[in-house]
């Protein structure tokens, strides 16, 4: 596991991620330091994003036992002709893992992840949060360099989602709808998101930080902005380094694809899970609120909706689906 962390916070994380409850005491003396320092090493746990409860008399724990990630278990699983280009950075803590990716250099960010424990500034799109608890979901970023330029990118969020379906489906879960334009939805509820930013020529080339973050076991309290859903009550759900292990693979060999053929090689898999397609839907865009029904995708990724007045194309906005 790399964490960032020194070696004795390192070994308390590893111990309290059982769920097991720990003694002070106990700790201590197997850590070869005063109760004191058993202390002040889990507020600097606390302040890194951990909910670590204590109780009088007992002791500390988790509130549940946690699968931290692991970078040996991610690359081991990885296929062989990926290892050598993937290069994976696990933090316990950061901003966001899409800005670690960006923050790197042109030559090194090709094939580059980042992954998070946890963050403090998650982004989705138009700078909306990205809710990021400690431990629970997956928040991974990939780095990929293109030949073509800016303007090819239009549709990459696009494949990004049925890369993620894919993925998904290689770890059972079954069953994912794609809502237009980011959105991965499972029951009619938000699973995951992604979040693209390109930099570089209009004509290339150019880079991508392709960030996306899934929802594998939320806590019950959490308030989001819009319905919610995670992994946990899938029949065998995917743990974290297994579902990091499929999305690493699966988004790779997706922009491998996207820069060969663009999206023409997706849109087969993107119109089947395709939520929108029939669906009475609002399109908000800024003050302006449109109502029709969604026709699906036009030749450069936008949505199409049947208003009164005739078809029309949208390339940004957000949408809702409309009951009744």
């Amino acid at each position: 596991m790399n964490t960032g962390l020194d070696p004795i916070n390192q070994q308390i994380l590893q111990r309290l991620a059982t769920g097991e409850e720990l003694s002070g005491e106990q700790l201590a003396a197997d850590l070869g330091i005063s109760r004191n320092a058993v202390w002040k090493r889990i507020s600097q746990l606390r302040s890194q994003g951990l909910e670590i409860q204590a109780a009088a008399g007992r002791g500390y724990r988790l509130p549940q036992a946690l699968e931290l990630l692991d970078k040996t278990r991610i690359r081991s699983s990885l296929p062989a002709d990926l290892v050598d280009l993937i290069n994976i950075q696990i933090e316990l803590n950061t901003g966001s893992t899409n800005s670690l990716v960006a923050e790197m250099t042109a030559d090194t960010q090709h094939g580059a992840v980042a992954l998070a424990e946890c963050q403090t500034a998650g982004r989705g799109r138009h700078g909306r949060s990205w809710h990021s608890p400690f431990g629970r979901n997956l928040y991974l970023s990939l780095g990929w360099h293109f030949d073509q330029g800016v303007a090819a990118m239009g549709c990459l969020s696009l494949a990004t989602g049925v890369a993620m379906i894919r993925a998904l489906k290689d770890c059972g879960v079954s069953g994912v709808k794609l809502k237009w334009p980011n959105d991965l939805r499972l029951d009619g509820k938000k699973l995951a998101g992604t979040l693209i930013e390109v930099g570089g020529d209009v004509d290339g080339p150019c880079q991508a930080v392709i960030g996306v973050g899934i929802n594998i076991h939320m806590p019950e309290a959490t308030r989001l902005d819009q319905p919610w859903t995670d992994l946990s009550g899938q029949q065998n759900a995917p743990g974290r380094n297994r579902l990091a292990a499929a999305l690493i693979e699966h988004l790779a060999v997706a922009m491998q694809q996207f820069a060969a053929g663009g999206f023409a090689l997706f849109r087969e898999e993107w119109e089947s899970a395709d939520e929108l397609y029939g669906r009475s839907i609002t399109v908000i865009h800024g003050a302006s609120r449109q109502f029709g029904v969604a026709r699906g995708l036009s030749d450069s990724g936008g949505l199409l909706v049947a208003l009164e007045e005739g078809m029309r194309e949208f390339h940004s906005g957000d949408v809702s689906i409309r009951s009744g």
